[in-house]
């Protein structure tokens, strides 16, 4: 939220929005259409990195327990745990 508030600052907002109207739009179809895949790049990087740090943070997910659905990261901790490596399926605890 604040990558994007500092990147919209970028942006000629105001200017895309007279454009958007002027071309019959509705501001949300203008945001979406005009100035959504503008700033989309400029906010790309932090995004995966929140993402990559919300898979990879997996002792939160234990103490939060699994919900259903389970959270992304005790997800994958579950399932990167009980993978037999000698059969190539996953082991018994899975099938109960």
């Amino acid at each position: 939220m604040f990558m994007m508030a500092a990147s919209v600052v970028q942006l000629p907002v105001a200017d895309t929005l007279k454009l958007g109207g002027s071309l019959g739009y509705q501001p949300g179809v203008i945001w979406l259409k005009l100035i959504w895949p503008r700033l989309y790049p400029m906010i790309r990087l932090p995004v995966y990195n929140v993402l990559a740090f919300a898979i990879s943070v997996v002792d939160v997910a234990l103490v939060i327990g699994p919900a259903n659905p389970p959270t992304i990261a005790y997800a994958m901790a579950f399932f990167l745990s009980y993978w037999t490596i000698r059969s190539g399926r996953f082991a018994r605890r899975l099938n109960s």
